[in-house]
């Protein structure tokens, strides 16, 4: 079995101003949160979304990879995992609410870990090429012919 996890509530998307956060801002008219999950299940047969079961975010992670046709269960911790939810599964995806700990996916894999031979792989996100112009009393000065 391999497992492959993508977190796409990293960061708190602060260079983009005060609001929603990073993963909830949109693109192409979805939160990007939609447009991960999504290349997430084309690579997997089954999504385990580590979070609160009363968290939104939690939830719209796993519904999103319902809607996509990929089996998708949210679930707080390693000792939530049904062991049947596996069956069939050949590679599993997870991912994580914004505010569940790294910890608890480490724990999920380590638990996959217990009953299957597992290989982690990380997905790719989406490369940022933003670059800002600093401002120009921050900027260092470019030497000139006159002032070398």
């Amino acid at each position: 079995m391999r497992a492959a996890a993508i977190v796409p509530a990293a960061g708190r998307g602060e260079r983009l101003g005060p609001g929603e956060p990073k993963a909830l801002r949109e693109l192409a008219g979805q939160p990007l949160l939609v447009h991960a999950v999504r290349a997430l299940s084309e690579a997997v047969d089954l999504i385990l979304v580590v979070g609160a079961q009363n968290s939104s975010n939690s939830n719209r992670l796993r519904e999103i990879g319902e809607m996509t046709g990929t089996r998708s269960h949210l679930i707080d911790s390693a000792d939530s995992l049904d062991p049947a939810w596996l069956e069939g599964a050949k590679v599993v995806g997870i991912t994580a609410g914004a505010s569940a700990p790294e910890l608890l996916v480490q724990e999920l894999i380590a638990r996959l870990g217990e009953r299957y031979d597992v290989s982690v792989e990380t997905l790719d996100g989406i490369q940022e090429n933003v670059h800002f112009r600093l401002p120009v009393e921050l900027a260092d000065p470019v030497p000139t012919a006159r002032s070398a």
